[in-house]
Parts: C-alpha cells; sequence; structure tokens
C-alpha cells in the first residue's frame, strides 16, 4: 500500500479526535487526573460527545480530590451539595475521596452535614488533609483546631460497620498537635481496613492503635508520623512488638516518631512476647528512626528481606 492509498474500510482515520472511538477515548480519559473537578470541568467543556463519554462511565466519577474551603475557609453546606452530586455519577461503585480543609470553626450545621456524608458504606478510601491556614503560631495547638473530625468519629462510635468496605484511612496534619487522640473504634466501624496513615505534628497516644480497636489482622500497612507520647519505654517497645506479632497481613510497618536516644528498657517480656525471635512472615517493608530501643527490636525479630525505605 503505498501513502496516498485509502487505508482499508476498518482503518478509516478519523478526521479529528472527536471521532476517535469513545472506548479508546475512555481509556485515554483515566490517565489525565478526572478527579481534580476543574480537569474534568476542561474535558467535558470539549465537545458534546466528550461530555457523553465522561457521564456515561461511573467508573470517572469514582475518586474526588477535593480542596475544601478554596476561597472559603470552611466545610460548608456547599461542599456537601457538591459531593453528592460529583459522587451520584457513580451509581453503587465503592468511592475513593481526598479532602483537604483549612483549620475553621464550622457551624452545627455544616458539622451536621459533612458528618451524615462521610457516614456511608460506600467509601473504599478516604484521606483528610488540614492544609495550612495559620493565623498565629499556635492555632494548630487549639483541640478544636479540627473539630469535624473528631465530631466524624464519634458520630461513628455506635453506628458498627458503617465503614463496612473502607480499605484505606489516612488522616493528614503536619502542623496538628491535638491534646487528645479521636477514639478510633476502627474494628467495628471499619474491619476490612487494610491502610491506616495518620501524620501529625504530635500523637498523643497510641492507646487506640491496637487489636482491642483495629482488626490487626487485616491490616496491610501501618504508618505513623509524629512524636508519639509514649507513657514510658516499655511501653514503645510493647505496641512495637505486639503490632509485629498480631499483623499477620503487615506489609509496610513505618513510623516515624523522632525518639531517636531512647535506651532499651529491661522488663520482663512473657507477658507478651513468649519467645524470641518475633516472627512476621509477611513484613517486608519498615522504616523507623534509629534508636538503641528500635535497633533492639531489628535484632529480634524474623521476616522476609526487608526492601530500603524510599
Amino acid at each position: 500500500m503505498t501513502p496516498e492509498s485509502p487505508l482499508p474500510g476498518h482503518l478509516t482515520r478519523p478526521n479529528t479526535i472527536r471521532h476517535v472511538p469513545p472506548e479508546l477515548l475512555a481509556i485515554i480519559f483515566k490517565n489525565v487526573g478526572l478527579e481534580h473537578p476543574r480537569r474534568l470541568v476542561n474535558i467535558v467543556s470539549v465537545c458534546r460527545e466528550w461530555r457523553d463519554i465522561i457521564y456515561n462511565y461511573p467508573k470517572f466519577w469514582t475518586t474526588l480530590i477535593l480542596h475544601a474551603g478554596e476561597p472559603r475557609s470552611t466545610p460548608n453546606t456547599d461542599v456537601v451539595a457538591f459531593l453528592k452530586r460529583w459522587f451520584a455519577h457513580a451509581k453503587n461503585l465503592p468511592l475513593k475521596l481526598n479532602m483537604a480543609v483549612v483549620p475553621a470553626r464550622p457551624s452545627a450545621i455544616e458539622l451536621q452535614n459533612l458528618t451524615e456524608y462521610l457516614v456511608s458504606h460506600q467509601w473504599r478510601s478516604l484521606l483528610f488533609e488540614l492544609r495550612d491556614g495559620r493565623t498565629s503560631q499556635n492555632q494548630y495547638s487549639r483541640p478544636d483546631a479540627w473539630p469535624w473530625l473528631n465530631t466524624l468519629f464519634n458520630a461513628t462510635k455506635d453506628q458498627p460497620d458503617c465503614w463496612s468496605e473502607l480499605e484505606e484511612l489516612q488522616m493528614i496534619a503536619t502542623e496538628l498537635n491535638p491534646r487528645h487522640m479521636p477514639i478510633l473504634s476502627l474494628n467495628k466501624i471499619a474491619p476490612n481496613l487494610k491502610r491506616l496513615r495518620i501524620h501529625f505534628d504530635r500523637i498523643p497516644s497510641v492507646a487506640y492503635l491496637n487489636s482491642t480497636h483495629i482488626n490487626m489482622k487485616n491490616l496491610v500497612s501501618l504508618n505513623l508520623d509524629g512524636e508519639i507520647g509514649w507513657d514510658n519505654h516499655d511501653a514503645m517497645l510493647m505496641f512495637y512488638f505486639r503490632t509485629i506479632m498480631e499483623s499477620n497481613n503487615l506489609e509496610s510497618f513505618k513510623i516515624i516518631d523522632y525518639y531517636q536516644s531512647l535506651t532499651v528498657p529491661t522488663f520482663e517480656f512473657s507477658t507478651f512476647v513468649s519467645s524470641f525471635p518475633v516472627s512476621n512472615l509477611t513484613l517486608s517493608h519498615i522504616a523507623l528512626h534509629d534508636s538503641p530501643t528500635v535497633r533492639f527490636i531489628l535484632k529480634t525479630c524474623r521476616s522476609p528481606p526487608w526492601s530500603p525505605s524510599p
């Protein structure tokens, strides 16, 4: 076939991009970040054909990255209405929400609307991030700097399995220094949780991060980043060992707690460690701050070869 020869009928060259087969366009659209509302608006504004493709594929609407409070500074009823409109196109598919907000004092009705919407069986992944919106150096240290997060978890306590499909939960607030951690009864509200990440300036306690409050057997990844308020050195060691022993499916274990000078405690291990070495046959990635305690833990653990931290 010469360059001038016409293509066979089944290989007809499209006249414009509007004539590209919808199935091919759908594949292309998956890679342009449609979870960002502005990008999706740009795509659907090109032509009616593209708009129809977007609205006819529910999977395009299962993920949303939302920077709430822009230009306003609080989660509000408009945001909740937007969430409802967006995810309505996803039909009954599992949903993923990455929501970034700035610290504020939402009203009671705003808290109620947001909380009621977020307590749903349809979530597969939730990420809540507190963005920098400080007006003073101490704004984040107030316990009410992120009030709706506490309200959300308080609302879920009496609703077992309300996040029954949730597999990933992330809470990120690098400047947040709460006096008290919200009670995370994740074994009741999110029994299938596999990946948990908490990144605060300070994590006041890990009392709720154990097998009593989390289904550790399902956990694949545990990531804690922030200065942790250990009651004592023994509590730190006990938390590490119990996490490694009880999390049978744990593949990634990361705790960046900035304690680098703790010494190895001397106490009776038999209460929770029957014998050494402690084994975990799935743990392949570990990231911990160097300290005598951490070195002791690493020497007494048996697992597959660990991959280096990035």
